[in-house]
């Protein structure tokens, strides 16, 4: 916690003020659920969870008292189900739900909080895209867990780098830290080659009611017939 407040801190003496935070940061200790210690997890939900909680609770003290300010979070994909990364999905997922809430605690004063999930090469991931998805085997890519199909064909890459070059998730970041979209928020956004997604929230898809506890019985006949077409 002291190293939150130190770097908005440092930013507010260098600066005179905070506008915008974007939280990158992330670790990895990848291992299948049965193989994974408590260290394993600890580390994982430590690093990304509260590396992100830290400075977003002390910017967050002052965009209050300023009515403006922008929170940009990087979270990932894991979540949507990935192979030995237990602790890596639960942690990507906990910052999706932070960013969500704290764009609904900070919204009334006039600040936005929303989160990217990029799918490029960086320090964590060095290998390439295509690299990477070899080697986690059968487990479905980044892009068929989100549904969101391959990016169309493109005949020649625009612009410096590659498509996995971290570089093209700068504009989406910087758009969201600017005043031109005030009302964007609470939102969680995909980078992927030279495709920008905006994923859903989550919402109900069916539902069984009754006025009383469920009986056994009553699950084996109603379970099956509601929701047995989406399972």
């Amino acid at each position: 916690m002291d190293g939150g407040e130190a770097v908005i801190r440092s930013a507010v003496d260098n600066f005179g003020q905070v506008d915008v935070l974007v939280n990158s940061v992330g670790v990895l200790q990848d291992r299948m659920i049965y193989r994974m210690t408590p260290d394993d997890w600890d580390r994982v939900i430590r690093y990304n969870v509260k590396g992100v909680f830290s400075p977003t609770k002390f910017a967050a003290i002052l965009f209050r008292q300023q009515r403006s300010g922008r929170v940009v979070n990087f979270t990932s994909d894991a979540g949507l189900g990935d192979i030995g990364r237990s602790n890596y999905a639960a942690a990507s997922e906990a910052i999706i739900g932070l960013t969500r809430t704290v764009g609904r605690d900070l919204g009334r004063y006039g600040v936005t909080c929303n989160a990217i999930s990029p799918l490029v090469e960086t320090r964590l991931f060095p290998g390439s895209v295509e690299e990477f998805r070899v080697v986690q085997g059968p487990s479905p890519t980044p892009a068929e867990r989100a549904g969101i199909g391959q990016s169309p064909p493109v005949s020649e890459w625009e612009g410096e780098g590659s498509p996995d070059d971290p570089a093209n998730v700068a504009p989406l970041a910087v758009y969201l830290s600017t005043y031109a979209a005030p009302n964007v928020n609470c939102n969680v956004f995909g980078v992927r080659g030279g495709s920008i997604y905006l994923y859903s929230n989550p919402e109900i898809a069916n539902a069984i009611h009754k006025w009383g506890t469920f009986t056994m019985d009553e699950m084996d006949v109603l379970v099956p017939k509601i929701f047995g077409k989406g399972l």
